[in-house]
């Protein structure tokens, strides 16, 4: 797969790789064969799109930072969905959003998030707001103009979401997860589409 556009930024000890594929393109097999089941069991053609082309990007990642392929890692998923790597030298994180992927590799524990600011829509924004904020973070989203509510809910929701596949297990639960490790996030651009990346890392 070639992909439109691919973004790559250090965040402390991580590497975040953002890219967006082409929603024409066609899954092909990957590797290892458990994965490419995966791919091939969704049945929207957009989700198995989006499993497939972060499993490239994960590929590309891994060339990258590593010199290998994930040919050449032992991978697994785990009852969670969360894939790992028994062979790999780094812990990595997968995600995705529309036509948006991304993948982040950390020597520790990682865990990386995607969303579109168009997913926060503002109608609906209070009621989200309630479900997932805590006392605390509602205060403050209270706090900000109206316009700047949205960014603040879908980087709370990202960094929520990273800390989730960092450190969680079972169903993410935004409103009972704990922002007590590091979090970062970027700003990415896709044309005139704004996305927020998330980590947290060990």
């Amino acid at each position: 797969m070639k992909f439109i556009t691919v973004k790559k930024f250090t965040v402390d000890r991580a590497y975040v790789f953002v890219a967006q594929f082409d929603k024409n393109a066609e899954a092909e097999m990957v590797l290892p064969a458990e994965r490419n089941e995966y791919v091939f069991a969704a049945t929207d053609p957009l989700v198995r799109l989006q499993r497939y082309a972060v499993w490239r990007l994960l590929d590309l990642a891994i060339a990258s930072c590593l010199g290998k392929t994930v040919a050449d890692c032992k991978f697994t998923r785990m009852k969670s969905g969360k894939w790992v790597s028994s062979n790999l030298p780094m812990a990595f994180s997968l995600s995705h959003c529309d036509d948006v992927v991304a993948v982040a590799l950390c020597p520790d524990g990682v865990g990386v998030d995607v969303q579109s600011l168009d997913s926060f829509s503002k109608p609906e924004l209070s009621a989200l707001a309630n479900r997932i904020l805590t006392y605390n973070e509602k205060a403050l989203f209270d706090a900000f103009p109206p316009d700047e509510r949205i960014v603040y809910i879908a980087k709370n929701w990202c960094e929520k979401e990273s800390v989730f596949k960092l450190c969680g297990d079972g169903a993410f639960s935004p409103y009972h997860t704990s922002l007590d490790v590091r979090t970062d996030d970027i700003t990415v651009k896709f044309g005139d589409r704004v996305f927020i990346v998330a980590t947290a890392q060990m």
